[in-house]
């Protein structure tokens, strides 16, 4: 099949796909690779706070568990395609074939449930999307949601040949969009200014984040928390282990920190980078003061608990880190390596901003931040007075709102021609 639907849940719900009633057209919500970050959980939170038009959340690999986050009436439809393991000329076959066959499966998707627009997440999914909008002739109307410094994205994600593909397809093409929606101005001014976008296609719905719900979770105790020496000072590392994240950078920090400091770092993630990390400390002789405990549902346990939330990465767009530790009241210490960094730290005024790739600097602003008391009541405060702001439920609004006006603007012929050359 083109499209599947979760069975368990299809079948407790009683519904499929085709069926209409009188509630207002569904739009397809369409994630590749959605992961276990911050996009996901963006994704659910659309998903489950958009009323209209109703998302179908549609994703590209069998995220079957991903359904347990979702409400009961939002169905889990996975778009089937080729493995992408084995030797690289079956990549490269498979490649276009599982291009091909998700871009059908959207489109019969959009066909049999009467979409309204298509609204995809990470740039995988904008290349689906798109494709759809070309198979339908350009009737069915397209939103990008971007989460990512696109042009830095794709320098760290791919080798030559794919981050080439991308880079072309992204320029020739998201300018075609109906809408692009940014999750901070500085991803806004990369999608303008490397892919030329137009700034009327552009807008910007930053990052929310549900302060309560963080909090909450952050008062549970850590499923891993490693044994240390007792007020040995804590830096907390969150994310992917991935060279765009930089915690090589953090871990020569942690071996040019004083010896009198004794602090330790904890890692909270997963990734291909793990076992460098960890050779790395060894050569440096800091492996009894580097404690990796693996992917977290609850990294807001750890942060908690920390003292300083280390962010040493070399391409961020928004991170949703940034956000969760100034619910927590934790500080920041970051690396200045986007405009959506320096945003979401308000230049330097709700964190301590330093040049990527800099292990000496990052540890003196980390040394800075741990002695210095008054600074750390600064920083908090302006970072707690600013994510009171990022509501969820206003970010929902605002992005139902945008989608509402391009369907408007689309109007209700595309739907009517998509199902007739569907038909054909």
């Amino acid at each position: 099949p083109f499209v599947r639907t979760i069975e368990a849940e299809a079948g407790r719900r009683g519904g499929s796909p085709g069926m209409t009633d009188d509630t207002p057209r569904p739009a397809i919500f369409l994630a590749c690779d959605i992961g276990q970050g911050g996009v996901r959980r963006g994704y659910v939170d659309l998903v489950n706070r958009i009323e209209a038009p109703r998302p179908i959340p549609v994703v590209t690999r069998d995220a079957a568990d991903l359904q347990e986050f979702l409400r009961e009436d939002r169905p889990l439809h996975v778009l089937p395609g080729p493995p992408v393991s084995g030797a690289w000329w079956l990549r490269w076959v498979r490649g276009p074939l599982g291009l091909w066959r998700r871009t059908r499966g959207v489109t019969e998707l959009a066909r049999l449930t009467n979409a309204s627009a298509i609204v995809s997440f990470r740039h995988r999914s904008h290349v689906i999307a798109m494709c759809a909008r070309f198979a339908s002739r350009g009737r069915i109307p397209v939103v990008l949601s971007s989460y990512e410094t696109l042009s830095q994205n794709l320098l760290f994600e791919h080798g030559t040949v794919w981050r080439a593909f991308y880079e072309w397809f992204s320029y020739r093409f998201f300018r075609q969009a109906n809408l692009v929606i940014a999750a901070s101005n500085g991803i806004a001014e990369d999608l303008e200014e490397r892919f030329g976008v137009p700034r009327d296609r552009l807008a910007v719905v930053p990052k929310p984040i549900d302060v309560e719900r963080v909090r909450e979770a952050a008062r549970e105790e850590p499923a891993d928390w490693p044994s240390m020496p007792p007020g040995a000072p804590v830096i907390l590392g969150v994310g992917r282990l991935v060279r765009a994240k930089g915690f090589d950078t953090l871990v020569r920090a942690l071996s040019r920190l004083g010896a009198h400091m004794n602090a330790h770092v904890i890692l909270v993630g997963d990734g291909p980078e793990a076992a460098r990390l960890e050779a790395l400390a060894r050569s440096l002789g800091v492996n009894d003061r580097l404690h990796r405990v693996g992917h977290s549902p609850n990294p807001w346990a750890y942060m908690s608990r920390a003292d300083v939330l280390a962010v040493p990465s070399r391409t961020e767009g928004l991170p949703d880190v940034v956000n969760e530790a100034h619910a927590i009241g934790l500080p920041i210490v970051a690396a200045a390596c986007s405009a959506g960094m320096g945003e979401a730290l308000e230049a330097g005024a709700a964190g301590v901003l330093v040049p990527p790739d800099d292990p000496a600097t990052l540890a003196d602003a980390i040394t800075r931040t741990l002695e210095d008391g008054s600074l750390v009541a600064r920083l908090l405060h302006r970072g707690q007075l600013r994510v009171a702001s990022l509501r969820p439920e206003t970010a929902a609004d605002q992005v139902a709102t945008l989608l509402a006006e391009v369907v408007e603007k689309a109007g209700d012929a595309g739907t009517t021609a998509l199902s007739e050359s569907s038909r054909r």
